[in-house]
């Protein structure tokens, strides 16, 4: 039974990892959105905030854990799991992990291959220098400035950031769907196991 409840563990483990990355991409696809409306903006309307939000594209792929899942449908403990419901639901996690894994590299994909070699293209570094530093004022007065016009009005630019952006919603979706199953699982074997009820 200890496998069972290291099983329970990483379930729980997932369950935040998945809570916190609903919240980041919901915030990723309303950044996103907001870049999408800076497209067509006159360069004198491109305000510092808004450059901030075009040049903030990190991420970071999310990890969520198999092992414990997998040793499971590998063992033949699998087969003391009364639940019919649970054995399905543990079958089929690490298909829909993977899909979710895909989905992530997509997006990192996106990012390191596409939007970061246009944002390279058209902006400078030097944006992010101290500007009361003067030890930077050459630099600054000839060096190659940032183009944030330009580049909202790139077709590889724009591409890239409507892909991502509905790659970010589709992993959304699988993150929320991810996150129910992952509960429901919980819940199902929180039972199997006779621990005393309360939420995941």
């Amino acid at each position: 039974m200890k496998i069972y409840h290291s099983l329970y563990e990483e379930l729980n483990t997932n369950l935040k990892v998945l809570n916190e990355g609903i919240v980041k991409y919901s915030n990723n696809v309303n950044r996103l959105e907001a870049t999408l409306n800076y497209v067509g903006l006159a360069p004198e309307k491109i305000t510092p905030g808004a450059k901030d939000t075009i040049v903030h594209i990190n991420y970071a792929p999310m990890v969520l854990l198999d092992g414990a899942l997998n040793s499971v449908i590998s063992t033949s403990k699998f087969e003391i799991i009364e639940s019919d419901s649970l054995k399905t639901l543990i079958s089929n996690y690490p298909t829909e992990i993977a899909e979710f894994k895909i989905t992530d590299a997509k997006i990192n994909d996106i990012v390191v291959n596409h939007l970061q070699p246009v944002l390279e293209k058209h902006l400078a570094l030097v944006d992010i220098l101290p500007q009361d530093s003067p030890k930077y004022n050459k630099i600054r007065d000839f060096g190659r400035m940032s183009n944030y016009y330009t580049l909202l009005n790139t077709k590889e630019y724009q591409n890239a950031l409507v892909d991502r952006l509905l790659q970010t919603e589709n992993l959304l979706t699988q993150a929320k769907k991810l996150r129910n199953r992952t509960q429901v699982m919980g819940l199902k074997l929180r039972q199997e196991l006779g621990y005393p009820s309360e939420n995941l």
